[in-house]
């Protein structure tokens, strides 16, 4: 099972930090345009650098926190699913995982956003499958290497 609960497609937050004390009941897919802290349940300092994407399961506390003290950008999923379902992609979270060619994710994320914005009576299943796709490419991404798309001559 996968719903989306809110979707925030880079956002500016005014402020440098955000504090979620008891967690969110919810997971959070967060990709930071910034350099990030989180800090997690231990006190533990996390840096995340920027095209950076971190997960926090549900009723996790963390702060997010601005390195620069500034306001910061960030494109933010948060949806329930089964823990199950998420580990079947082997996607580490709490711990960050750098995008080096944020191109593909963040045409993903637009086209995500201009799902959110229709009118259409499938809006919800539309961002859902959007959603699916993104936690399939950071998985093909970690996972999947060139080699593994080649064919052999005559397969064509």
């Amino acid at each position: 099972m996968l719903k989306i609960e809110h979707y925030h497609y880079m956002k500016m937050e005014p402020k440098p930090e955000h504090r979620y004390d008891s967690g969110r009941p919810y997971w959070c897919l967060d990709y930071y345009k910034n350099n990030m802290s989180v800090y997690n349940i231990n006190g533990d300092v996390i840096d995340i650098e920027p095209n950076s994407l971190y997960i926090s399961p549900p009723n996790v506390p963390t702060i997010h926190r601005s390195v620069n003290n500034k306001p910061w950008t960030h494109t933010a999923i948060t949806f329930y699913a089964d823990r199950e379902y998420i580990d079947k992609f082997s996607i580490p979270y709490m711990t960050p995982i750098y995008i080096s060619n944020p191109n593909t994710l963040e045409q993903l994320m637009f086209d995500m956003q201009n799902q959110n914005l229709s009118q259409s009576d499938f809006k919800w299943e539309a961002i859902t499958s959007y959603l699916k796709i993104i936690i399939i490419y950071i998985h093909d991404m970690l996972y999947v290497k060139p080699k593994d798309y080649y064919v052999n001559i005559g397969d064509d």
